[in-house]
């Protein structure tokens, strides 16, 4: 996976935030809200300019997650630059110098919040509009190395760096058990509402339906609503979503009965996928009934099987059906889960119509 991809990604996500809302509640000056605007736009930027951040000299190899070596530090290149303009802000004091203000930032304090190498983020904020001024002991210094303090400012619209500010301050602590995503998160999408207008961010409050899960979406967004339709309003599903940043970046949707998890929808740029564990019982009757189905539906259940999950010796809970080696295990963990999996990316609505058909057989089961 590419950082085309990953940049993708987080370009769709940038939130659509209500500033008149945020003014009528807090009454920030115009410079903050011309600065929101433009934060928001500096991150556009920095998404569609994702070729300047496949820089890599590593070897094209697979890792041990499954991305390439030099894909993940493509990656991990805009993250660290992203990462580094979150300390600069919530490390820097915010001044006016000559008349605009900037973020005074000492480099100790930089230090403690940004652990890794500044020099490619620094580069990359300086390409879309930041300046950085370096001073020690008062008097200008020429280099990043050679400094005690930096000084940020962003002259196309000097309001960004307190906007910037006054968003970081406000951003509070996230727990992923209870949030859809870290802190960090909520900075690379610009989600002001959360941070200012106290939205929720709970992972079952979240909607589905939020833009930037259907702008992800894109091509396959017409497969989402019957989702929906099926899962929350017939079967009256609860939700519960949640945003991996890792890697490869996407949006996590399981539908719940009550506590147990019947199916996850995985959203990524353009693509929706599907894992849906069955019972062994539904799972038999799709073993013999396999001629049916749509064939990547098919190719899943000619994919059961032993998964290893060290329940049993010697696969004495396998069970040949029809040709199909079939764990007759109930769940008790993942790996038990994986041995009857339907694992699928969807791209039709025939695919979808026979899988919302066991989604509803599953969630009886649940």
């Amino acid at each position: 996976m590419s950082i085309a991809y990953q940049a993708a990604f987080w370009l769709r996500n940038i939130c659509d935030s209500d500033l008149e809302g945020i003014q009528h509640a807090l009454g920030p000056g115009e410079d903050i809200l011309a600065g929101l605007r433009g934060f928001r736009i500096f991150l556009e930027g920095l998404y569609q300019d994702y070729t300047s951040f496949e820089t890599s000299a590593a070897e094209r190899l697979p890792t041990k997650i499954g991305i390439m070596a030099d894909d993940l530090e493509n990656y991990h290149h805009l993250t660290e630059t992203l990462d580094c303009l979150h300390a600069v802000a919530r490390a820097g004091v915010l001044e006016t110098q000559e008349g605009k203000p900037c973020l005074a930032v000492q480099k100790g304090a930089l230090k403690k919040q940004f652990k890794k190498s500044v020099a490619f983020p620094l580069e990359m904020l300086e390409k879309h509009g930041f300046s950085f001024e370096y001073r020690k002991q008062g008097r200008g210094a020429a280099t990043y190395r050679q400094c005690t303090e930096l000084r940020a400012a962003f002259p196309d619209c000097p309001g960004l760096v307190g906007a910037v500010k006054y968003f970081t301050e406000r951003l509070g602590e996230k727990n992923v058990r209870e949030d859809y995503a870290k802190t960090d998160v909520l900075f690379y999408t610009a989600d002001y509402d959360s941070a200012l207008l106290n939205a929720a961010t709970g992972r079952k409050a979240l909607s589905p339906e939020r833009p930037g899960i259907m702008r992800t979406l894109g091509a396959r967004q017409a497969l989402w609503p019957p989702v929906l339709d099926a899962l929350c309003g017939e079967l009256s599903l609860g939700t519960d979503l949640s945003l991996n940043p890792y890697v490869f970046p996407n949006w996590n949707v399981r539908f719940l009965r009550q506590k147990k998890t019947v199916c996850t929808f995985s959203i990524g740029v353009d693509t929706l996928s599907v894992r849906l564990p069955l019972s062994c019982g539904l799972a038999r009757e799709l073993v013999l009934d396999r001629a049916s189905l749509p064939q990547r539906l098919r190719d899943c259940v000619e994919s059961f099987g032993c998964v290893g999950c060290g329940k049993c010796e010697n696969e004495r809970n396998i069970e040949v059906v029809d040709g199909i080696r079939l764990c007759t295990l109930g769940y008790s963990n993942f790996a038990t889960e994986d041995s009857r999996m339907m694992a699928v990316t969807l791209t039709s609505g025939e695919d979808l119509a026979v899988l919302l058909s066991l989604v509803r057989r599953a969630a009886e089961e649940r």
